[in-house]
């Protein structure tokens, strides 16, 4: 039981650095494009 209770919280904790790395992507590919856009 404990292992799986483990397995889920470092699942959390990936799914919740996935969900930063997916932001961080896109306000670089906005600042991309409007840097673009400017140029």
């Amino acid at each position: 039981m404990h292992t799986v209770r483990i397995i889920r919280e470092v699942g959390d904790h990936m799914n919740t650095f996935l969900d930063v790395d997916y932001e961080a992507d896109n306000k670089i590919n906005s600042l991309k494009e409007m840097l673009n856009f400017l140029s």
